[in-house]
């Protein structure tokens, strides 16, 4: 766990998914065999990962010492609880100022990526499409990077 966060110094906001990641096989170096309908396609392992600006920006930040909150929306569902689980792992902290819709699915993208090929990507934008701007500015008037001129013309 990384350190109990207090007042950031940079607040994060914006859409946040979670990254589903099938190891693909090497080999198959046309998108028609990598989604060839009607057949069964050995995949390796499954990585999950944190997907969007506002957690890929916060979590880099957290790892290099900066104090960050993370501001973004996750629907009551596996994925939303896997997105929050991934932010907290870092530090507990961090996912405080996530937004949670109980009656909303949560963003998520496939991403195939296979030797050789561009990604593919598929996914639902889910509840992100609208920004938690009330939870945001709340996070943001307790944030030190901003003038109390700025944070005002911000949050207003």
């Amino acid at each position: 766990m990384g350190k109990p966060l207090t007042r950031p110094e940079v607040v994060v906001a914006g859409h946040t998914c979670l990254d589903i990641l099938p190891t693909l096989p090497e080999g198959e170096h046309e998108l028609a065999d990598v989604l060839a309908p009607g057949k069964l396609r050995q995949v390796g392992p499954l990585a999950l990962a944190t997907g969007g600006a506002a957690p890929n920006t916060g979590l880099a930040l957290q790892r290099l010492g900066t104090p960050v909150r993370i501001v973004g929306k996750v629907g009551d569902d596996f994925v939303g609880r896997a997105i929050l689980a991934q932010i907290a792992a870092q530090a507990e902290a961090l996912a405080e100022d996530m937004v949670v819709i109980s009656d909303a699915a949560s963003s998520y993208t496939i991403i195939l990526s296979s030797p050789g090929l561009d990604r593919t990507f598929r996914g639902l934008h889910g509840c992100t499409v609208k920004p938690a701007w009330a939870k945001w500015r709340s996070v943001v008037r307790t944030s030190r990077s901003l003038s109390s001129r700025m944070t005002t013309k911000l949050v207003q």
